[in-house]
């Protein structure tokens, strides 16, 4: 279930953003060439160490690799199931 950005509690700066995974049209493409898997993630804008987690600025909080497909997302929320995974496993969420 998606979790709304104003209910995010995280130490340090971030973004949400819009990892796009390009497909052929096919089944689970949205017809555009992207993929319904797709989803919005958090791009750290500084660096978070907290216990055994420990990531850069600039990476994703799910530990996902980037890629060339990063938007910034006008979306109101974060989709990235191991984002939401992690942001509840460190009460980030309101």
């Amino acid at each position: 279930m998606p979790i709304p950005l104003e209910k995010l509690r995280l130490p340090v700066a971030y973004k949400p953003v819009f990892k796009v995974i390009l497909s052929q049209l096919s089944r689970s493409s949205w017809g555009a060439g992207v993929n319904s898997r797709s989803v919005t993630h958090i791009l750290l804008l500084q660096d978070l160490n907290d216990g055994k987690l420990h990531r850069k600025a600039g990476e994703l909080l799910c530990g996902a690799n980037k890629g060339f497909d990063i938007t910034d997302s006008s979306q109101g929320q974060i989709e990235c199931k191991k984002c939401i995974e992690i942001l509840r496993k460190h009460n980030w969420v309101e």
